[in-house]
């Protein structure tokens, strides 16, 4: 009785997942990496100076955009996490992963 459910559930998330990947040449113009792709996450490089420990935070309050800092998945001393933020979409549409590009592409810190 769910085939239909978990079909369209399939689709959307590859719609979403098509999205991040169609968009994010937007983003490696300005210095971003795309380093993994699954079904909800997408990890990411930043280009930013600062540690992702600080830039997590301020992304919060300067553009609305909730990720988790690399520094979380990365031993304490490793540099990859402080360069790494991932980025759940697992609750964004098409449009809503549009509003993250653009939010991430007119960053300038």
């Amino acid at each position: 009785n769910l085939s239909q459910w978990v079909a369209g559930e399939r689709d959307e998330i590859l719609a979403r997942r098509a999205a991040i990947t169609a968009g994010f040449p937007t983003l490696k113009a300005k210095g971003w990496e795309l380093l993994g792709l699954g079904a909800y996450f997408a990890y990411m490089s930043h280009p930013f100076e600062m540690s992702s420990a600080d830039l997590a935070p301020l992304l919060v309050k300067e553009a609305g955009i909730l990720c988790l800092p690399g520094t979380m998945f990365w031993p304490e001393h490793a540099p990859e996490g402080k360069a790494q933020l991932r980025i759940a979409f697992a609750n964004l549409d098409t449009a809503g992963i549009d509003t993250l590009y653009t939010r991430l592409s007119a960053l300038d810190f």
